[in-house]
C-alpha cells in the first residue's frame, strides 16, 4: 500500500508514517512545517519507503505529485490552535480538506482517513460524549471548520465513491516511552 499523510511532520502524522513504514508500506508525506517539525521525521527521512514533499497542500502541483499513485490519504494537516479566532481557521481546515478531496478525485484515490475533533460537539451536556451525539453545535471557528470538513468528506463519499473514516480526537497527549524512546500518543 502507498499512503499519503498530510501534516506528516506533526506528532501524529510522523508517528503514523513511522508505523506504516515499519509495516512495510510506502509513504508520501506532505507538510509546510507551519505546525509540524522536520525533526519528527528524522527516523525516516532517509528511508527509501518515505518521500517527503516539503510545502503546502494549497500548492496544487505539489499536492498532485504527492497524491500520485497513492491508495489512501490520511488527512491530518490542520491549523489546530482552537484558541485563536480568524479566517485562517476556515482556510487551513475546511478549504484545505476541499483541496485534498479535489486532488483525490482528480487522482482517483478512493480512501480517506480524517482527523476531526471533538470541537464539533460544542458544549455537549453528555460526557463522555457518544459518537451519535446531537445536535452538533460548534462554538469555535475551528470546530465549525472541522464539521464543515466532515460534511465535505460525506458529500465526496456519496458523489465520487470515496470510502471515508472520520475520527473525532479529543485531547491528544504525546510523550516518550522512557525505556524504548518511542513516541506514545493517547486520547
Amino acid at each position: 500500500m502507498r499512503a499519503l499523510i498530510t501534516g506528516a511532520a506533526g506528532v501524529i502524522g510522523s508517528s503514523l508514517a513511522i508505523k506504516l513504514i515499519q509495516d512495510k508500506h510506502l509513504v508520501n508525506g506532505i507538510d509546510n512545517l507551519s505546525g509540524g517539525k522536520e525533526e519528527h521525521l528524522t527516523k525516516i527521512l532517509d528511508n527509501s519507503k518515505f518521500t517527503f514533499f516539503k510545502g503546502d497542500i494549497f500548492n496544487d502541483s505539489l499536492l498532485g505529485r504527492a497524491m500520485d499513485g497513492v491508495d489512501v490519504v490520511y488527512h491530518f494537516a490542520a491549523k489546530s490552535d482552537i484558541k485563536t479566532v480568524g479566517e485562517d481557521d476556515f482556510k487551513q481546515n475546511a478549504t484545505a480538506a476541499y483541496r485534498v478531496l479535489e486532488s483525490m478525485r482528480e487522482n482517483k484515490v478512493k480512501k480517506i482517513i480524517f482527523s476531526s475533533s471533538s470541537a464539533v460537539y460544542g458544549e455537549p451536556n453528555q460526557i463522555p460524549t457518544p459518537e451519535n451525539y446531537s445536535p452538533l453545535e460548534p462554538i469555535s471557528l475551528y470546530g465549525a471548520a472541522k464539521l464543515s470538513s466532515e460534511s465535505l468528506i460525506s458529500a465526496y463519499s456519496h458523489l465520487y465513491g470515496i470510502n471515508s473514516w472520520i475520527f473525532r480526537f479529543a485531547n491528544v497527549v504525546c510523550g516518550k516511552n522512557r525505556k524504548t524512546g518511542t513516541t506514545v500518543i493517547t486520547d
